[in-house]
């Protein structure tokens, strides 16, 4: 849906246009922001549309919530976002895969040290020993390097060793 700045404004001015199709038009202009890879905010809104979103919406996550716009974890509370990425860690330790700091700040798009004071209390919150992860991670970036086997392999003998340690 192309966005005609001069009509839009026109309209909305004139208040001609009804409140659930002024809705519709912000969800279509937040749906084609994130195709075009960034999420509106509501200054960007005021600016363009000459509304203020918490008129429509309850709040700027909830406009992009019903825009079908995944949210970031800033978008939460502290406590909701700190339980979200347990259970990613939970979900990532039950494959076989123990993330380590960057690999949870890239896939989850987030800083750790925001919400945890570091790796190993996310561990120590879910109940494995961090010191396990980190000793074992330690012999299996050195036998790698020494050619002793891939990275890969490493991560299931890690995995594997931290499994058979954690049950006894």
């Amino acid at each position: 849906m192309e966005f005609n700045n001069q009509e839009m404004n026109n309209d909305f001015r004139n208040n001609t246009t009804p409140r659930e199709e002024k809705i519709k038009m912000l969800l279509d202009y937040a749906k084609d922001c994130y195709k075009e890879g960034h999420k509106p905010t509501k200054k960007e809104i005021r600016r363009k549309f000459h509304l203020e979103i918490y008129n429509y919406f309850k709040n700027i996550a909830d406009y992009h919530k019903k825009a079908d716009i995944n949210l970031s974890l800033r978008n939460y509370k502290k406590n909701q976002a700190r339980q979200y990425i347990l259970n990613y860690v939970i979900t990532q330790v039950a494959r076989g895969n123990y993330p380590n700091r960057k690999e949870l700040e890239f896939n989850l798009k987030i800083h750790v040290s925001t919400y945890f004071k570091n790796l190993k209390e996310i561990y120590n919150s879910i109940g494995i020993d961090y010191r396990l992860v980190e000793d074992k991670n330690e012999k299996i970036i050195a036998n790698a390097r020494l050619g002793a086997y891939t990275l890969e392999q490493g991560k299931e003998l890690i995995s594997n060793y931290i499994k058979t340690d954690t049950l006894q």
